[in-house]
């Protein structure tokens, strides 16, 4: 039997206990989760801890007491958001056959992807499922990171090598319209289509 914690100190230990906690009590803010995770030997930064809750789409809730505490959102809510977001956003213009006419049509989450991988990526394609997003060397994995960190329901998964991303799409029509929003998004305007 092994003594002491049997917990890994690892980003995905650190964020199972944060679900258990806030899915078994109310947490009202990130000093006291701070607190209940040091209590089960897991010491994390506030920013690391905020970085955390904002992407694992935790939000703040308030009771019908008046007090507030964070949840996590269930997949069926992630889903139900995901689509409301994307018919307002350059990704829900283009699934429609529209042109995206300029940044102002990005969503937020959509703006600040694009302040990333602006620069780095060098080409997009597809073939059947398949999205191939060649970056600059060295900055697949960072682009490939930034991806994953949104919400896209018809994105399977992604690989990153060094100078070359592989997006996993649900269908040739959903690999297609993503390339189009990579490059849009990466040319930071609405010139490609």
């Amino acid at each position: 039997m092994l003594q002491g914690d049997t917990r890994p100190s690892t980003r995905v230990a650190r964020r199972d206990a944060i679900e258990r906690i806030l899915n078994s009590q109310d947490v009202n803010s990130q000093q006291q989760l701070q607190v209940l995770l040091s209590q089960q030997g897991i010491d994390v930064t506030q920013a690391t801890l905020s970085r955390d809750l904002d992407e694992m789409k935790a939000i703040k809730v308030r009771h019908d007491d008046g007090s507030v505490a964070y949840t996590l959102p269930t997949q069926d809510e992630i889903k139900r958001f995901s689509r409301k977001a994307e018919t307002q956003s350059a990704y829900g213009l283009i699934s429609q056959g529209k042109k995206v006419e300029s940044s102002d049509d990005f969503s937020r989450g959509e703006q600040r992807l694009a302040k990333v991988i602006n620069g780095l990526v060098t080409s997009v394609d597809y073939a059947q499922n398949l999205i191939i997003v060649k970056t600059s060397e060295g900055a697949a994995e960072y682009v490939g990171s930034a991806i994953d960190h949104q919400i896209l329901p018809d994105v399977l998964g992604t690989l990153a090598g060094d100078d070359t991303v592989m997006l996993v799409a649900r269908s040739e029509e959903a690999a297609r319209n993503r390339s189009i929003w990579i490059l849009t998004l990466a040319s930071g305007d609405a010139r490609k289509e």
